[in-house]
Parts: structure tokens; C-alpha cells; sequence
């Protein structure tokens, strides 16, 4: 057994939970533009990253991914029905 504990990278032992303090200062970092989404790569796709937090962040990708399509999609119906849009 301890063979295969140490064949395991070092942030992957601890089964230890993301603290609360922990998840306060990531949903902090998530209202600051542009570093939002670097960090949500960063998170998602780094192999030394807690693997709750990486779920998370691959999560919130493929949200933001469904918005965006559905945003896209409902777009080109209103130019190709030639619908009034929206201009903010």
C-alpha cells in the first residue's frame, strides 16, 4: 500500500475538503474580469489542482460554453428572421 501511495502525485492524497475560506476567495477571484476565465483554465486543466476544484471549474466551462452556443444560435435566428435585436 505504500507503493501506491507514493506513486500518487502529492496534491491528490489529501482527501481533505476545500475550506470555506478557500471557496470564498475562488468565487472572489471569479468576479474579476478576464482573470475569471484564466483561472477557470488554470483550474480545469492543471494537474496539481484539487480535484473538487477541477471538476468545478470544467463544470462552470461547460456552462458558460452551453450559454454562449445558445447565445450564438438565438443571434443568427433574429438576423436571419431579420428580428429587431437587442443593443445594449
Amino acid at each position: 500500500m505504500e507503493i501506491i501511495d507514493q506513486l500518487q502525485p502529492q496534491s491528490h492524497r489529501s482527501d481533505a475538503p476545500i475550506s470555506v475560506g478557500q471557496w470564498v476567495i475562488i468565487m472572489l477571484l471569479m468576479w474579476i474580469p478576464i482573470l475569471n476565465f484564466v483561472m477557470l483554465f488554470l483550474w480545469a486543466f492543471d494537474g496539481n489542482t484539487h480535484p473538487a476544484k477541477a471538476n468545478w471549474a470544467k463544470a462552470v466551462l461547460i456552462w458558460i460554453g452551453i450559454v454562449m452556443g445558445l447565445l450564438i444560435f438565438v443571434w443568427t435566428a433574429s438576423i436571419m428572421l431579420r428580428l429587431p435585436t437587442l443593443s445594449f
